[in-house]
């Protein structure tokens, strides 16, 4: 339902009342759903809404995403809403990316690796 909304959601760009009443529900979609939802959810604020108030929304849509990177809760949706966040209004996402970054660094390259997973790799190599 979200990729059919994205598709025609610049149709709804100037009626106000669908647009008043999908915020909530979008915002709901990216900081709850899955990867997908999260990617469409941001797509469909930039077609949908005028510039200040799909910034605002990004905002919000920004500070959901990173909060759920900290609390380690559904990171790839995360990641993927921070991914379309970047692409579709870079500064908002720049205000969270140092964030975005120590977590990459520090919980996945740089996390313990087990003997299992060193036994594993060491299978690979040789």
């Amino acid at each position: 339902a979200l990729h059919m909304l994205c598709n025609v959601s610049s149709l709804f760009i100037d009626d106000h009342e669908i647009t008043k009443e999908i915020k909530n529900p979008l915002l709901g979609a990216c900081l709850n759903g899955t990867p997908r939802h999260a990617k469409y959810a941001v797509r469909i604020v930039s077609k949908m809404f005028q510039k200040a108030t799909a910034t605002n929304l990004f905002i919000n849509m920004a500070q959901g995403l990173v909060g759920m990177l900290e609390k380690d809760a559904n990171r790839a949706a995360a990641l993927r809403g921070l991914k379309e966040v970047c692409v579709t209004e870079p500064s908002v996402y720049l205000q969270h990316s140092q964030v975005v970054k120590d977590m990459i660094l520090d919980d996945i390259m740089l996390r313990p690796v087990s003997s299992k997973e060193e036994k594993k790799q060491q299978k690979l190599l040789d």
